[in-house]
């Protein structure tokens, strides 16, 4: 969560500084809330691996797999580049976080 939020906070400065295009900086501001979402989707994943509910854990493994191909191929074939590559990616990693709280019960 630290990291994302240091990344969101600091887009700005990591667009100009290492981009050198301040136009990347709502990009990496998207792209920390994807590393939000990656944290917490591994720490459910791994749930379900510890306490072996390993049908569930593979599920979500395909859904999120299937979810990202689908989504990113759906986003960058419609035009909207990388942009929509990396909305893609939070979009499926929203849906596998929410699946798997729905699974916790």
């Amino acid at each position: 969560m630290i990291l994302s939020l240091i990344v969101f906070l600091l887009a700005d400065s990591f667009a100009v500084t290492i981009l050198k295009d301040i136009s990347a900086a709502p990009l990496i501001k998207i792209a920390s809330v994807v590393i939000l979402l990656q944290a917490l989707d591994l720490a459910s994943l791994e749930f379900f691996r510890a306490f072996g509910r390993m049908k569930k854990y593979s599920g979500l493994m395909l859904l999120q797999t299937f979810a990202e191909v689908g989504f990113v191929a759906y986003f960058v074939l419609a035009g909207f580049g990388l942009f929509g590559a990396v909305i893609s990616l939070l979009i499926s990693r929203g849906i596998v976080l929410f699946t798997g709280a729905f699974f916790y019960t």
